[in-house]
């Protein structure tokens, strides 16, 4: 037994294995010198270099690594351990709430981000290498087939990844790169939106839709052009949903989504605000059906019902302001247009009943 054997069985006591192949590769050890219990992973001498990178990697989403050593045959490395429970676990009682996904979808592309400034490749994220901490973070383990992308190669020299999560560059079309990971991370937020992949169930819901089917593009050239474009439309929707504006207004919300704004050509914008303001003139001008008292207080009450009877459905139909999107958050689209028409339908009654109608004098 070498000196650097001797160490380590000094100072770490072997406690159970966490893995199910034999022999075993991972286990829960106790660290006698420190007092904490940690994780023991025994990996090639040729993923050192990963896992150095990845202790330099100062991130909340990783478990940390206190020690690498490196013996004839293999390397140990040796992280503090995470209590919680893998997203694996969790999915298994049931679909998860957009908020919650999103919050998880911004904590991996955290991560994501910080892998790809060491050009590190994770190629195997999916629910069982994922563990929720008892404090509610997200984590992201086993970095066991993961590589570092080199731009004069052609194809990956081992074809390893989870079915159904794995690019297709994983299977030798191409060589692995910095938007591999995009593809599972659209998989894996399908999957906690719906229970299921997007082959079976493609997610309704926007912004999510839109990034599991960018993420999930075959040629990988048309997904993202980095992690930051995806994070950045999830805040951005968050940013809506919460305070019902934008920002930074990129994607054109308020005013830019009335009919006759949402182009920014001048002269659509001039024909929208004459045909708006002929529409108000026809409102007025039913005066002389609706209301023909002189009081000026019930004219002006007459008008303003009217207008609201049909321009207050407009707004809950077309949702310009994005109003029903950001409060019906968990509805289908289809849910969502229907409660929509239906308010809809009552303002518009409610409207014309209580819109005075008297005789013309």
């Amino acid at each position: 037994m070498s000196h650097i054997e001797e160490y380590l069985e000094e100072k770490y006591k072997n406690l159970l294995p966490l893995d199910k192949k034999v022999p075993h590769r991972t286990f829960l050890v106790y660290n006698t010198w420190t007092n904490e219990v940690m994780v023991e992973k025994r990996v090639e001498k040729s993923k050192k270099s990963i896992y150095q990178k990845l202790q330099q990697v100062c991130s909340p989403h990783l478990a940390q690594i206190e020690e690498i050593v490196e013996l004839d045959k293999e390397c140990r490395i040796f992280e503090l351990y995470i209590s919680g429970e893998s997203l694996k676990t969790k999915l298994e009682r049931g679909a998860l709430p957009s908020q919650e996904v999103r919050k998880y979808s911004c904590m991996l592309l955290d991560l994501l981000e910080e892998l790809q400034k060491k050009n590190i490749v994770h190629k195997d994220i999916n629910p069982s290498n994922i563990i929720i901490s008892t404090d509610g973070v997200l984590k992201l383990i086993d970095f066991g087939i993961a590589r570092s992308y080199q731009q004069e190669k052609t194809a990956d020299t081992v074809i390893m990844g989870t079915v159904g999560y794995a690019a297709p560059e994983q299977f030798g079309f191409s060589q692995t790169n910095e938007r591999t990971d995009m593809y599972a991370l659209g998989i894996l937020i399908n999957v906690m939106l719906t229970g299921k992949m997007p082959t079976e169930h493609l997610v309704e819901l926007e912004p999510f839709r839109d990034i599991v089917m960018t993420c999930t593009q075959i040629d990988y050239r048309n997904r993202y052009e980095s992690y930051a474009q995806i994070k950045e439309q999830l805040v951005e929707d968050s940013r809506i949903r919460n305070n019902g504006s934008s920002l930074n207004n990129k994607k054109g919300y308020g005013i830019r989504e009335i009919p006759g704004f949402r182009s920014g050509i001048w002269w659509k914008e001039i024909l929208a605000v004459i045909g708006y303001f002929f529409g108000f003139a026809f409102l007025i001008s039913i005066d002389s059906t609706y209301i023909t008292l002189s009081d000026f207080q019930q004219k002006v009450q007459g008008v303003l019902l009217a207008s609201i009877a049909i321009i207050a459905p407009y707004f809950c139909i077309l949702d310009p302001f994005h109003w029903f999107q950001r409060w019906l958050d968990d509805c289908k689209k289809w849910e969502r247009y229907f409660i929509q028409i239906c308010i809809a339908t009552v303002v518009f009654v409610i409207g014309i009943c209580f819109a005075p109608r008297l005789p013309r004098q």
